[in-house]
């Protein structure tokens, strides 16, 4: 296979990767300071709105 094949298919693995994540999901709300504290929210609980996801923890 030439280059011009190999990315030819890498990007196209690549985009169907992309359309096939499933972001969904509910996490307690732990924060003592949030609003929402005790609540199980997820990206759905936001809908229509951006969000950002990060996955973190603190030793």
């Amino acid at each position: 296979m030439n280059f011009q094949k190999i990315k030819q298919v890498l990007i196209i693995i690549l985009i169907g990767f992309s359309f096939s994540q499933d972001y969904d999901y509910s996490l307690q709300d732990t924060n003592t300071n949030s609003d929402l504290n005790g609540t199980f929210i997820g990206p759905s609980y936001f809908e229509g709105k951006i969000t950002i996801n990060y996955f973190g923890w603190e030793s």
